[in-house]
């Protein structure tokens, strides 16, 4: 039997948040709904997603959970810890578990880092670069700055030895200071970040003022690289991913990140209703692919709205005489928005051709160790 890798993006509070981030992309898909919310998983629901997960993975292989919101956290502890008692309950033994989990952070105590360390979560704490850029950005549903409460997780966390990502959205305010960003990340032991380009809303007729427009994109992307280029040679270097996914292209090894092959896959998105959705940038009535309890993995992702979704998007024009298209392929669907929003400008063009030779000396040093 194949050795299989399956990983699954859960929504186990749905839309639900008890933070207003003036940019937040799900409140934006979730808007476009004709449900905005599903609610909290059930038990019924996510012992169906277990069971349709485990019968994908077969005997042999990988399973990742992920857990995403909205705020995951708001499902509850009791949650959390019945799903990993019943995955555990439910799992081959030669097939290994995997969990992460995208939060806010604002709920994090001592009880949650000790189901967070017992199986071993890989945490993505959202903190958006300085703590000044963090409170205008990402206040509570009262309107109070969450920098302080956000810090206070992160240092929990270093000090339960959990592993932990910094999800930082960079939008067209905080695109403006890469090196502040750099050294208040520096300053606080962040040392795996992943910088999200904010995008403008799918509903173009809505206002998007902290969206990021292309040149300021390549702009911070060029503040940032020499920064993480030279913390390379110290004793304490910085993952940031993208920068991580590209090195990886140019010494021959596919990336991790998704999009980075300029095509889509299904990535089995479950809202808390047990509706399934091929990507998170597209949880929408008419990408949904099914439900959880009704039909099987591989039989959601053979649908006609999975295969639809799939299918290859003709590249835009800019592509075809570009000299560093095989480190994008085209980029991924939807940030393709943002990227080719301005005439005859691409903004990763724009930064790796003039950043290409020192990528090659650096992928160049990595075959060689």
């Amino acid at each position: 039997m194949p050795y299989r890798r399956l990983s699954m993006l859960i929504k186990p509070a749905s839309s639900l948040c008890d933070m207003r981030c003036a940019y937040c992309f799900y409140a934006d898909v979730s808007d476009l709904r004709q449900i905005k919310s599903y609610g909290i998983m059930t038990p019924d629901t996510a012992q169906a997603l277990l069971r349709r997960a485990f019968e994908a993975a077969g005997e042999r292989g990988e399973i990742t959970f992920a857990f995403q919101g909205g705020e995951p956290t708001l499902a509850g502890l009791p949650f959390f810890k019945d799903f990993t008692a019943a995955a555990r309950r439910l799992c081959p033994p030669s097939v290994s578990l995997h969990y992460a989990m995208q939060t806010n952070g604002l709920h994090l105590d001592e009880d949650w880092c000790a189901l967070l360390r017992e199986h071993r979560f890989l945490v993505g704490l959202s903190f958006d670069g300085t703590a000044a850029l963090h409170d205008a950005q990402r206040p509570d549903a009262s309107g109070a700055g969450t920098s302080r409460r956000v810090l206070q997780a992160a240092r929990l966390l270093r000090e339960q030895g959990i592993e932990t990502n910094i999800l930082c959205v960079v939008t067209e305010q905080a695109a403006r200071h890469p090196q502040q960003i750099w050294n208040f990340c520096r300053r606080q032991g962040f040392d795996f970040l992943q910088f999200i380009p904010c995008l403008a809303s799918l509903d173009e007729a809505a206002a998007s003022p902290h969206a990021l427009t292309p040149r300021r994109y390549a702009a911070f992307l060029k503040g940032l690289f020499p920064l993480w280029r030279q913390a390379l040679t110290t004793p304490s270097p910085v993952s940031i991913r993208v920068f991580d996914n590209l090195l990886s292209l140019l010494s021959g090894r596919p990336p991790e990140q998704c999009g980075m092959l300029g095509r889509c896959s299904c990535q089995f998105v479950l809202e808390a209703d047990g509706s399934v959705y091929p990507c998170d940038f597209y949880v929408l009535d008419d990408t949904r692919l099914g439900r959880v309890q009704e039909s099987s993995l591989e039989a959601l992702a053979a649908s006609p709205a999975a295969q639809d979704f799939m299918q290859p998007r003709a590249l835009p024009a800019l592509c075809t005489d570009c000299p560093v298209w095989q480190l994008c392929f085209g980029g991924c669907r939807r940030t393709r928005e943002m990227f080719f929003s301005q005439p005859d400008y691409c903004p990763w063009r724009d930064f790796l051709t003039e950043t290409l030779p020192a990528w090659q000396e650096l992928a160049h040093a990595l075959r060689l160790r």
